[in-house]
């Protein structure tokens, strides 16, 4: 019986043995300046045999040459010149290379471990090309479970939120790190709300933070930023802090930042509604009544500046208005109000029970901030239906003048938690 369970053990130890030989002797060839790009490395003999030592079911697979080929030929190939056009690429299959098809979960996480170590100090380099750093940090968000590749690699999440928090990297690296935060959060959320409130231990004041720092700079990366730490926030932190809640709250009443990034601080005060937050849920409804005006306003604006651009002259047609519905509006500008107002309505609290800002509202402010729900909600699957901008004007003296007729609706249109656009 012994020769039996030998032999196979005996003969994969061979091959690997052979495997590593075979490598260092290609390795000292070609090392060292001879693969001038990637195309090189991917149809190179290296190559080969290091995806056959990496998929032997050996813990001690990732060491000697088959490492030094990964440290010293393969994750330096970010940095060349000749790889820039096509970094991108490059990034994802040296990924693959690596990480993929690993036969031992040990040499996995060792591997894995040493694309962390060998990016992080590469993204965080002042002197090397911004290109190359956002890459980089890229590169370590996209690093994947061994088990299943649609989950992140626990053992970026530290390094990711260590760069998202920190103020000093260039904010475009900060951006790249919360992407790959956002696989993590994604992961957690999916596993249960004990998991997810277990990342926020370490992750939510981080984003807390990023959401209180008043936006400078490139303000489009900040504003950025921000919505991206609000989309994740409730669902790291179900129940906002004080501090976290107040934090929102300024961003949702702060006329000069973007309307979606403000739809998104409302979406967060909607999701987090519990009594132990401390939000203040009256100015927040006066708030996202406001940011729906301004949101329309500006919408029929560009409607109009649209139109007046339309073309002019001899042989030129005016656009016709539509019969009881006014002109038609771009459909992007339709779909973006549509969603805005749809997410608005939720945030509110479209069904008793069922969550949102009027569960933490006096009794005698409740039927007016459901009846806004109502109307934006209603509103939201007209345009998504017809996006007309009758349908906008409508909607806009509705929510102008509360208790006013409401908006006439087509026998056919949905009720009002018929959300076009998910829950």
């Amino acid at each position: 019986m012994q020769p039996t369970t030998f032999k196979p053990r005996l003969a994969s130890a061979l091959t690997l043995v052979l495997l590593v030989v075979s490598l260092v002797a290609h390795g000292q060839e070609d090392a060292g300046g001879k693969f001038p790009n990637w195309t090189k490395v991917d149809t190179s003999d290296q190559r080969r045999m290091y995806v056959d030592a990496m998929r032997e079911a050996n813990p001690s697979a990732f060491a000697g040459e088959v490492r030094a080929f990964a440290v010293d030929t393969v994750l330096p190939q970010l940095q060349m010149e000749a790889n820039r056009g096509t970094i991108e690429v490059v990034r994802r299959k040296m990924r693959s290379l690596l990480l993929d098809n690993v036969g031992d979960a040990k040499a996995f996480e060792t591997a894995s471990r040493a694309v962390l170590e060998f990016m992080l100090p590469l993204a965080r380099d002042d002197k090397a090309d911004p290109l190359v750093r956002i890459n980089a940090m890229l590169l370590i968000g996209e690093l994947r479970s061994r088990d299943n590749k649609l989950l992140p690699w626990a053992g970026s999440f530290e390094a990711l939120t260590s760069a998202a928090g920190d103020g000093k990297l260039p904010v475009y690296l900060r951006i790249a790190a919360l992407s790959g935060l956002a696989q993590h959060v994604e992961a957690a959320q999916k596993k249960g709300s004990a998991t997810a409130a277990g990342l926020g231990k370490t992750l939510a004041p981080v984003l807390v933070a990023i959401v209180s720092a008043p936006p400078a700079g490139d303000r489009a990366a900040a504003d950025w930023l921000a919505s991206r730490a609000l989309d994740m926030l409730p669902v790291v932190m179900p129940e906002l802090s004080a501090q976290a809640a107040a934090a929102v709250e300024q961003v949702l009443a702060d006329a000069t930042r973007p309307t979606d990034v403000r739809v998104r601080a409302a979406v967060t005060l909607g999701s987090a509604a519990r009594p132990a937050s401390g939000i203040k849920a009256s100015q927040a409804v006066t708030a996202i009544r406001g940011l729906v005006i301004a949101a329309l306003e500006a919408d029929l604006q560009a409607v109009e500046r649209h139109d007046g651009a339309a073309p002019s002259g001899p042989g030129a047609a005016a656009p016709a208005p539509l019969v009881g519905g006014g002109h038609p509006i771009p459909v992007a500008v339709g779909r973006r109000a549509a969603w805005r107002l749809a997410v608005l309505a939720r945030a509110i609290g479209l069904e008793p029970g069922k969550g949102g800002l009027i569960e933490l509202l006096p009794e005698n402010e409740k039927v007016a901030s459901r009846d806004l729900a109502t109307d934006l909600s209603l509103a939201s699957q007209q345009l998504d239906l017809s996006p007309l901008e009758q349908t906008m004007r409508d909607l806009l003296t509705q929510v102008r003048n509360p208790g006013a007729s409401a908006p006439a609706t087509d026998a056919d249109t949905p009720a009002a938690d018929a959300d076009p656009f998910g829950k």
